[in-house]
C-alpha cells in the first residue's frame, strides 16, 4: 500500500472512531461562536474602537480557533498523565504502517475535521451577525474565513508536530507556553492600538484577498513542511518517553 492510501486509511479510521470527540468539537465551537458573534455585531463590527473590546476578541480567535482540527475527548484532557497518542503510535508501530503512512494520516484527520467545524464556526458567525452583515460582502467575508481557516491549519500543524512527536507531559506544558505566548502577543497588539481581528474585518469589508491568498499559501506550506518534519520525528522518536 502507497504511502496516500496509507494515509487516507488511517485518517478514516481515526475520524470513524473519534465521531463523538469531532461532535464535542462543534459544541465547543457553538459555545464560543454564540458568545462572540452576537457581540461582535452589536453594534456593528467595524465601528467598535475600544481596544479593550478588540483585546478580548483577538485573545480569543487567537487561542480557540487552532483547535478546528483537533477532536475534544477524554483523551484530549488526559495527555499528561495518559500519553493516548505515545500509547497509540507504539502500538501502530508493530504494524505494517510506516512513519510516512502516520504522518500523512495525521495531517489529513486534521484538514478533514477542520474543514466542517470551520464552515459550521464561520456559517453561524455570519448569521449571528445580524444586521451588522451589510458590513461585510459575501465575497470579502469569505476571504475573511480562508485567512482564520489558514491560520487555524498554520497553529494547529504546530500542535501536531508536537502531539505526535514529544511525549504527553512536554506536550501539554508546550499547551501552556502557547497560552502565554498568545497572551503577551495581544498585550502588545493593545499597546500598539492594533486588533488583528479587526484588520481581518476591514480586509473583508473591503474586499481584499491578497492577504486571505498569501494566507492559504503560508498554510499550505506549513502543512507540506509539518508532513516533513513529523515523518522525520516519527522515525528517530523513542516512544517510551
Amino acid at each position: 500500500m502507497n504511502v496516500w492510501a496509507g494515509g487516507w486509511r488511517i485518517a478514516q479510521f481515526e475520524l470513524k472512531n473519534s465521531l463523538i470527540g469531532v461532535l464535542f468539537t462543534i459544541l465547543f465551537f457553538t459555545y464560543i461562536v454564540v458568545i462572540a458573534g452576537p457581540a461582535l455585531g452589536h453594534d456593528g463590527i467595524l465601528n467598535e474602537t475600544s481596544y479593550t473590546k478588540w483585546l478580548m476578541f483577538d485573545f480569543l480567535y487567537l487561542t480557540v480557533l487552532p483547535n478546528l482540527g483537533f477532536v475534544m475527548n477524554v483523551s484530549f484532557v488526559r495527555y499528561w498523565r495518559e500519553d493516548h497518542s505515545s500509547r497509540k503510535l507504539a502500538m501502530w508501530r508493530t504494524m505494517p504502517i510506516s512513519m510516512d503512512q502516520i504522518a500523512l494520516g495525521r495531517i489529513l484527520q486534521m484538514v478533514l475535521t477542520a474543514a466542517p467545524v470551520a464552515v459550521f464556526f464561520f456559517g453561524m458567525q455570519f448569521w449571528l451577525f445580524g444586521e451588522s452583515r451589510a458590513e461585510l460582502p459575501i465575497d470579502g467575508y469569505l476571504s475573511y474565513c480562508l485567512l482564520w481557516f489558514s491560520y487555524s491549519l498554520l497553529i494547529g500543524t504546530g500542535y501536531m508536530l508536537l502531539e505526535y512527536g514529544t511525549s504527553g507531559k512536554k506536550y501539554t506544558l508546550s499547551g501552556f507556553l502557547f497560552i502565554l505566548l498568545y497572551v503577551v502577543s495581544v498585550l502588545l497588539l493593545w499597546w500598539m492600538e492594533f486588533s488583528f481581528l479587526r484588520q481581518t474585518f476591514e480586509w473583508a469589508a473591503a474586499g481584499k484577498w491578497t492577504p486571505a491568498l498569501i494566507a492559504a499559501g503560508i498554510a499550505f506550506t506549513a502543512l507540506v513542511t509539518g508532513y516533513w518534519i513529523l515523518k522525520r520525528r516519527l522515525h528517530r522518536r523513542n516512544f517510551i518517553e
